[in-house]
């Protein structure tokens, strides 16, 4: 007795149509999920600077005493030898490879940053990014240190050789998680994190205040804000979900 069997499979035309659901899908989702990795990484590595930043200052407090106590320079008046072993404490206990001066043109200097063109804020806008005259002018009178894991951390003063910033923290310090790689954008791979003075060392990230005589920057980290407050809401939330 012959048994006859059905023979199964999928025709040519079954299987383009399965291969483009597949590629539809996979459009969808390898994006979204690359963008969640990459995400995943930023943040780790703001929680890594965020770390040592700290590590660095209670190292200084132990050495130095309270912050309080520390000698700060003072604006106009020629001496900034003070600011300047601020900084040379910071540099001795953070693994930096690189260094650029406090300068009005710091952020010209290639050696340590990218031109003015190749920073923006978190909605993508250019405009006034690296304006000096601005309160978070990028790189402006910064003390740049270049650390050997590939980031950048700038150290501005609220009073220094370039002026008074008036309305900013006693020390801000600027994070490039992953240096000139981009996207070199505020609120993405730029952090700004802060200390003050009556702090007993505590770093802090912006911003959950509003200092005095500054723009109102609080709650400025959404796909259509500048960014400045993201590390607050980065290391507050432990994820960067914006």
């Amino acid at each position: 007795m012959k048994h006859h069997y059905k023979r199964t499979g999928f025709t040519l035309a079954e299987v383009l149509i399965t291969l483009g659901i597949i590629g539809v899908v996979a459009a969808i989702i390898i994006p979204t999920l690359v963008t969640k990795i990459t995400n995943k990484g930023y943040v780790e590595k703001l929680k890594k600077n965020y770390a040592i930043i700290q590590d660095a200052t209670n190292m200084i407090v132990a050495e130095k005493g309270d912050p309080s106590q520390w000698e700060w320079s003072v604006y106009n008046s020629g001496d900034y030898v003070a600011n300047d072993s601020i900084v040379e404490s910071y540099k001795k206990y953070l693994n930096v490879v690189d260094t650029c001066p406090a300068t009005v043109d710091t952020r010209f200097t290639k050696k340590c940053v990218l031109s003015r063109s190749e920073y923006s804020y978190l909605n993508g806008s250019k405009e006034n990014v690296v304006d000096y005259s601005k309160v978070w002018g990028m790189y402006h009178c910064n003390y740049i240190l270049m650390l050997a894991d590939g980031s950048t951390i700038g150290i501005r003063f609220k009073g220094g050789r370039c002026g008074r910033f008036w309305g900013t923290p006693d020390i801000t310090f600027t994070i490039d998680i992953n240096g000139k790689a981009k996207p070199n954008k505020i609120g993405r791979d730029i952090f700004y994190v802060y200390m003050l003075q009556t702090d007993h060392g505590k770093i802090k990230p912006y911003t959950n205040e509003i200092f005095p005589g500054t723009v109102d920057n609080v709650n400025t980290c959404s796909p259509d804000s500048t960014g400045q407050s993201c590390a607050y809401r980065v290391l507050t939330e432990g994820k960067m979900n914006y």
